[in-house]
């Protein structure tokens, strides 16, 4: 349960954020019932969709409820307030976090904030000279096939260290000692990530291509290219 004050009664009680207290516009996360008080400036001057909806309603309450277990979580809406309030992002890219405020960013048009997460995640690849398999995913599961492309040609060449700590089912990493991006050495994992498979498709068939003089990243490029066009017809 997030961190917070209970109030209310009954089955849906309501948690009051333990940071976001202050502020003209009450926001409730149904997902794990956490309540936000934030200023609407911030809400309003990040999303098209939530200042429409808000000139709609011609000085009604400020208050909006999040139904969406997805992507409209109370972590997920924190994530978003510090992007939106300080230009502020996660400290580790991860994936299932990274894809779910992506998705809320999309939804509701925050389109500065996506500009920034994405100029944030370049330099963080740039800076970044290992986890580039990890990347990898977190790109492909947003859909930025620049990012990618990004990633492919500035580590075409990285292998698996010692493996992290991860479970029999699930391990985090590959065979140690081989490349990142020959899908024989991927941890399982890989493919049940939620990740497109036309990206891992792509990807495999690239690296497959082991004596092509073309770099990584354009074959890579191509393949997707022509997995999507037959998806087209």
């Amino acid at each position: 349960m997030a961190e917070g004050e209970r109030s209310g009664r009954g089955e849906a009680e309501i948690y009051d954020d333990a940071v976001w207290t202050d502020g003209d516009f009450e926001v409730i996360t149904t997902a794990d019932n956490v309540r936000f008080r934030v200023p609407s400036f911030h809400l309003f001057s990040s999303s098209a969709v939530l200042r429409n909806a808000h000139s709609v309603a011609n000085g009604a309450k400020c208050k909006i409820t999040f139904t969406d277990p997805d992507c409209e979580t109370a972590d997920i809406f924190r994530l978003f307030l510090g992007l939106a309030s300080k230009g502020r992002l996660l400290a580790a890219w991860t994936l299932d976090p990274v894809r779910q405020l992506v998705m809320f960013l999309d939804k509701y048009e925050c389109i500065q904030a996506r500009r920034l997460f994405s100029s944030r995640f370049e330099i963080e690849i740039r800076r970044s000279g290992t986890r580039a398999h990890d990347l990898f995913l977190v790109a492909a599961a947003i859909g930025d096939t620049s990012l990618c492309r990004l990633i492919l040609t500035r580590q075409a060449k990285q292998v698996w260290g010692k493996p992290r700590e991860g479970t029999k089912a699930k391990p985090l990493d590959g065979t140690p000692g081989w490349c990142v991006w020959d899908c024989r050495h991927w941890p399982s994992s890989t493919w049940n990530c939620g990740v497109p498979n036309k990206y891992l498709f792509a990807l495999a068939r690239a690296f497959g291509q082991g004596g092509s003089s073309k770099p990584l990243a354009d074959e890579f490029e191509r393949y997707l290219g022509l997995v999507e066009s037959s998806n087209a017809l």
